[in-house]
């Protein structure tokens, strides 16, 4: 190892001490096992989507999966997007037949919660329908994306005739709001 790669290492270790101390105080300032633990915005996107529908938190998955449980037991598939670098990291959250009763996808920007969608899972061919301009972008079949986000926001009353509940989360963290 020559002494950029060596310097390199340094860098990556230092930020990812950084990083797990920050994990460990987001658990402690939650009051949330370890068990919570994987991808940190999965996490949040799970305890988000618990708490708009008054539901529980699954434990430890890291990547979309049934991660909440609604008030009466309806599973719940959670999805993340990210704006941080525009759309470089687009999630495409394809329906199949599954035992989910509501899709989520929850938008992230620059690591932040900034929304989040909720769809009853048998409403997403008819939204997928309504947008067709979001299909159209991607293979065929139906589901939801970051395109999908910006689709909602632009067209609130549609969306909602739809079914599809949408939540801002920016304004969450001032003060309780």
């Amino acid at each position: 190892m020559d002494g950029g790669q060596r310097a390199r290492l340094g860098e990556i270790m230092r930020a990812a001490r950084t990083y797990s101390d920050s994990l460990v105080r987001l658990y402690d300032e939650l009051d949330i096992m370890q068990s919570y633990a994987g991808s940190p915005d999965y996490l949040l996107a799970r305890l988000v989507v618990a708490e708009l529908v008054g539901g529980v938190a699954l434990p430890a998955w890291d990547g979309p999966s049934v991660g909440v449980l609604g008030p009466e037991g309806q599973p719940i598939l959670v999805f993340t997007t990210d704006m941080r670098d525009g759309f470089r990291r687009f999630v495409y959250m394809s329906y199949g037949r599954r035992d989910e009763d509501w899709l989520a996808l929850v938008v992230f920007n620059r690591g932040a919660p900034v929304a989040a969608h909720i769809v009853p899972a048998d409403r997403v061919p008819a939204v997928t329908e309504a947008f067709r301009d979001v299909r159209q972008r991607h293979s065929a079949g139906m589901g939801l994306s970051l395109y999908s986000h910006c689709d909602f926001l632009l067209d609130a009353l549609k969306a909602e005739v739809l079914g599809v509940r949408t939540y801002s989360l920016e304004a969450s963290d001032e003060g309780g709001a």
